[in-house]
């Protein structure tokens, strides 16, 4: 998904700003910056004033935060304390992989070439490259907090796949 695309579909919701209004622009940056985790000049300066300088991730990245915003906006109605806050806590790199590259790869925590597995599995799901998964696994403060989220749904998404039946036909069996 495209800067611009982007920025049509939540802008108006997480920054009270629609298309032609003045301040759209910089409302535009500012959810790019809370997404993105890129600072708001960065943005500005270097991303050109259609955002068509922006980084090769960004789409991926984009993707996924629509994803999950609108994964947010369907569970925000559900009675109870089935709400995002509970759905949506974000999972740290290193959980995911210890959790999910056994089950993908056979490969376990500790054993010879585990990390490398993880950190390509990251980079495949992810669209960062497997340096800054490696960097991830290291230093979790350099984190984005998008990337946490979105492991988190991954997480959830796989564990519901697990509960299905394989065999469904429209759910008519």
């Amino acid at each position: 998904m495209e800067p611009e695309e982007y920025c049509r579909k939540w802008v108006p919701i997480y920054q009270d700003k629609k298309p032609g209004e003045r301040g759209y622009r910089a409302a535009c940056i500012r959810e790019l910056a809370r997404v993105s985790g890129v600072k708001g000049t960065t943005i500005d300066i270097n991303w050109g004033s259609d955002f068509s300088e922006r980084p090769s991730y960004l789409p991926k990245m984009l993707a996924l935060a629509h994803t999950i915003n609108l994964m947010k906006q369907m569970f925000s109605q559900a009675p109870g304390t089935f709400k995002d806050e509970i759905m949506f806590e974000p999972m740290e790199p290193k959980d995911f992989c210890a959790k999910w590259v056994p089950r993908k790869s056979n490969f376990k925590p500790g054993e010879y070439g585990y990390r490398k597995e993880c950190c390509e599995f990251l980079a495949s799901l992810t669209g960062y490259n497997e340096d800054t998964c490696s960097n991830w696994l290291s230093t979790p403060s350099d984190v984005p907090k998008l990337a946490r989220m979105y492991f988190r749904l991954l997480d959830t998404v796989w564990e519901i796949d697990k509960l299905l039946p394989k065999n469904v036909n429209n759910f008519k069996e």
